[in-house]
């Protein structure tokens, strides 16, 4: 995972956070993923519909992931206790599945609450194979 930021030590745990989160999502790990999520989080999905709340067992299963991979992982400080991580998902789905593969422009904002990062917002586009860099 290629990562750019100012803020090497905050970078460095939202990266850890994110593909935490990522991983139990992989392993249809519900109580996992929702708690490195906050409370009042909110999504919106590659679809435009809006969800807030963490994601049920159910929404989880219903759209699977086999394999994720990060690039262009980017963390700029927003306040003391906020960040937003920008990044490129690629994202493989399960055998027989279609599409095979999936890549997402992605963007969380994390929030410091009680000493400990927590997802606030995840967006996710999909987008065609060339993303641009600047």
């Amino acid at each position: 995972m290629d990562i750019v930021s100012t803020d090497s030590d905050v970078t460095r745990t939202i990266a850890a956070c994110n593909e935490q989160m990522w991983q139990a999502y992989l392993e249809k790990n519900v109580v996992g993923h929702n708690a490195i999520l906050s409370d009042d989080y909110t999504s919106i999905h590659p679809d435009g519909s809006l969800h807030n709340g963490p994601p049920s067992a159910a929404a989880i299963a219903s759209e699977p992931i086999a394999a994720f991979r990060f690039s262009q992982f980017r963390v700029s400080l927003l306040a003391e206790d906020a960040a937003l991580a920008t990044y490129i998902a690629d994202v493989d789905t399960p055998p027989g599945t279609q599409p095979a593969h999936v890549r997402f422009a992605a963007g969380t904002v994390w929030v410091k609450r009680r000493g400990e990062w927590k997802c606030r917002f995840y967006q996710g586009t999909t987008v065609a194979n060339e993303i641009s860099t600047k």
